[in-house]
């Protein structure tokens, strides 16, 4: 069970003022190894990623449960594993993926798992030694970029990649954490045609 307080986390992050705003509630299951900066780093940067899509978000730790009021999507993601980052090494390759989300009957169900180990050990490289505080903080950056690629696949009912950065079939170690990177066009419209905030035109 995770050592942060079971509180529900409302991340008040501007949305385009042209989007009418929307809630998705995301029930995390970190497990206890996840630091605290890095928690807050991986709900900060998920927040503003769908504040680009007028989109606000609620994390709360997926036990206890407490009342979420009206929201316009429910995800659970589950994290697996998630050690300090070791920097000042050389990239060994990550086999498998970096997450992924489950089927039912060809449908994609609301949940997404990470493996926090793997991302990690993806992006450790980046790091010189001396920046295993930075490491860590942004690990969590890394972690809400892996877990929006898989909500872009819950949101498209799809197993196809896009051509933005963060949903491309293959997404870099420094894509993971640099400054600056966020959803495209495309990207922005499945967040809200997947909330049902856009309509396809298809009656």
């Amino acid at each position: 069970m995770s050592n942060t307080s079971k509180v529900l986390i409302t991340l008040t992050l501007a949305p385009a003022l042209l989007y009418s705003q929307a809630t998705l509630a995301v029930l995390l299951d970190a497990g206890p190894a996840l630091a605290p900066d890095t928690r807050l780093e991986l709900e900060e940067e998920l927040g503003a990623l769908l504040a680009q899509a007028g989109v606000q978000v609620l994390v709360q730790d997926i036990a206890p449960l407490n009342h979420l009021g009206a929201v316009s999507g429910l995800v659970n993601v589950h994290l697996h594993g998630a050690g300090p980052v070791n920097v000042g090494r050389r990239g060994m390759p990550v086999s498998g993926s970096l997450g992924w989300v489950t089927q039912l009957d060809g449908v994609v169900q609301p949940f997404i798992h990470v493996d926090a180990a793997a991302v990690a050990m993806h992006i450790g490289p980046l790091f010189l030694r001396g920046q295993e505080a930075l490491a860590q903080i942004l690990l969590g950056r890394a972690l809400a970029r892996v877990v929006m690629h898989e909500l872009l696949h819950w949101l498209t009912q799809s197993a196809e990649h896009g051509e933005g950065l963060l949903f491309r079939p293959s997404v870099g170690p420094s894509t993971l954490i640099e400054d600056g990177i966020g959803l495209d066009a495309a990207e922005i419209w499945i967040v809200r045609w997947g909330l049902g905030l856009v309509d396809d035109g298809v009656s």
